[in-house]
C-alpha cells in the first residue's frame, strides 16, 4: 500500500525548525500520530530528514521512560524497533515547566541524531505527534544493566563491558556532549550482549567556556523533578548537587557503574533493587556522590574479594574514577589504557591457569609405574601426600590401573 504523505506545510524542514515546532507546542500533524489498526496501537512516522512515511506496529510495552512511555514496535517486514513517546506537557505541569520538558526532548534528538558508535543507541526516525515527541531507536533485546546484574558474570565479561563503555563515553566527550544522566539502568544491551548507552533525555552539548570557568549549572528542569526519579540520584557526582560540574561529573557515574558491575552490591528502594555504590550516612544507606557532597571525608565503599594483579590494577582505576575534586579524576584516555593493561593481565593469569592444570593434569597420566620406579613412586607419594592413607590407596588404584 502506498504511503499517504503529509501536508508538506505540516513538516519541519530541519532540526531547528522541528525544535521550534516542539517548543511552539506544534506537532507536524496530530492526525498522524498512534491510531488502531486491527486491535493493535500503529504509529505512523514521519522522518522529517528524508521525507519517508514509516508504519510500526507496537508489539508489546516496554515500560516508562523518564518522560513517557517506550514500546517495541515492529516495521512491515518484521524489523524490530524502540519508539519512546514522550510527552511534553501534563495536567500538573505549569506552561513554564512544560516549555523546560520540550527544550529537553529538543537536547535528546539533537544529541542522538547524528551520532554514530556501536556502543550508543543509535536514533533512526522523530516525528511529533501534537505536543508529543516520537522517536524511533535501536531496539535492545537484551534489557538493562541493572537488571542483567542480578546474575554473575566472569570478570572477563566485567572487564569487555567496562571497556565498551568507556569507548561509548569518550566517543561522547570528544564529540562535545554530556550524557549527564548515567546509571545502570540507562545501559542497555544490545543482541549480541554488548553495552549500549541510552537515553540522553537529560544530555546536552557543552562548551568550552564551560569546561574553563566550571558555572555550569543544573537546569530548573532537574532542580525542580530530579528527586521523582529517586534512582538517579544515586549515580550523581558530589558537585552537580552544587550545580557546578563538567564532564568530569559522567567519569564518577561511569564509576559508580564500574563499581556496580566489580560488586553487584545494591539498594533496595521501594521493592527495587538499584546497582551502585552506596554508602552509610547517619544511618541510612545513600548513593555515594551524595554522601560526598555532604561529607568531602566519605571513605569509598570496599571492593570485597578483588585481589588478583587484574582486580586490583581496575580497583584503583575506578578509585580514581571516584575522587571527590573533579580535577583529581582520572581522564577516560587514561582509564582505557589502565583497563588493557588490566585485561592484559586477566589472560596471562588465565593462560598460567591454565598451563598449571595441565602440569597437574600430567601426574594422572604419567605410565603406571612398576616395583623398581622409585622415581615415579616418588612422584605420585608427593603429590598424594598431602592425603589421607584411605584417599591415597584410591588414586593409587587409579594410577596402576
Amino acid at each position: 500500500m502506498p504511503k499517504k504523505k503529509k501536508d508538506t506545510q505540516d513538516i519541519p524542514n530541519d532540526m531547528a525548525s522541528a525544535r521550534q515546532s516542539l517548543v511552539n507546542g506544534q506537532g507536524t500533524s496530530s492526525s498522524y500520530g498512534s491510531t488502531q489498526r486491527n486491535s493493535q496501537m500503529t504509529f505512523q512516522i514521519h522522518d522529517g530528514r528524508n521525507g519517508t512515511v514509516q508504519d510500526l506496529v507496537v508489539v508489546q510495552k516496554l515500560g516508562k521512560g523518564s518522560f513517557g512511555d517506550v514500546y517495541k514496535v515492529e516495521d512491515e517486514r518484521g524489523k524490530a524497533f524502540a519508539l519512546k513517546r514522550i510527552s511534553c506537557r501534563m495536567p500538573s505541569y505549569s506552561n513554564e515547566q512544560a516549555k523546560l520538558i520540550q527544550d529537553l526532548i529538543g537536547n535528546e534528538i539533537f544529541s542522538m541524531i547524528n551520532l554514530r558508535h556501536p556502543n550508543i543507541v543509535q536514533l533512526y526516525s522523530y516525528d511529533f505527534e501534537g505536543i508529543a515527541a516520537l522517536l524511533v531507536i535501536e531496539f535492545c533485546p537484551g534489557g538493562n544493566l541493572n537488571t542483567r546484574l542480578r546474575d554473575p558474570v566472569n570478570m572477563k565479561q566485567k572487564f569487555d563491558w567496562m571497556s565498551q563503555l568507556l569507548e561509548a563515553m569518550a566517543y561522547l566527550h570528544y564529540n562535545n556532549f554530556v550524557h549527564r544522566d548515567l546509571k545502570p539502568e540507562n545501559v542497555l544491551l544490545g543482541d549480541k550482549g554488548q553495552m549500549k548507552l541510552a537515553d540522553f533525555g537529560i544530555s546536552r552539548a557543552f562548551l568550552t567556556r564551560d569546561l574553563k570557568n566550571n558555572e555550569d549549572s543544573l537546569s530548573e528542569y532537574e532542580e525542580k523533578f530530579m528527586d521523582k526519579y529517586a534512582g538517579t540520584m544515586y549515580w550523581i557526582a558530589p558537585e552537580v548537587f552544587d550545580r557546578k560540574y563538567t564532564e568530569k561529573a559522567d567519569i564518577f557515574s561511569l564509576g559508580v557503574i564500574f563499581y556496580a558491575i566489580l560488586t553487584r552490591k545494591y539498594l533496595t528502594y521501594q521493592g527495587e533493587s538499584y546497582y551502585g555504590a552506596f554508602v552509610n550516612h547517619r544511618g541510612k544507606e545513600v548513593g555515594l556522590g551524595l554522601a560526598m557532597h555532604r561529607s568531602e571525608k566519605t571513605r569509598l565503599p570496599s571492593f570485597d574479594g578483588l585481589k588478583s594483579e587484574a582486580e586490583k590494577l581496575v580497583v584503583g582505576m575506578v578509585t580514581e574514577m571516584l575522587c571527590f575534586r573533579e580535577e583529581e579524576r582520572i581522564s577516560l584516555n587514561r582509564a582505557q589504557k589502565v583497563l588493557e593493561d588490566a585485561k592484559h593481565y586477566l589472560q596471562e593469569d588465565a593462560i598460567s591457569m591454565k598451563s598449571s592444570h595441565s602440569r597437574t593434569s600430567s601426574l594422572y597420566t604419567e605410565a603406571p609405574f612398576q616395583d623398581g620406579q622409585a622415581d615415579k613412586k616418588s612422584c605420585c607419594c608427593t603429590f598424594l601426600g598431602t592425603k589421607n592413607e584411605d584417599e591415597r590407596n584410591e588414586e593409587k588404584k587409579y594410577l596402576v590401573q
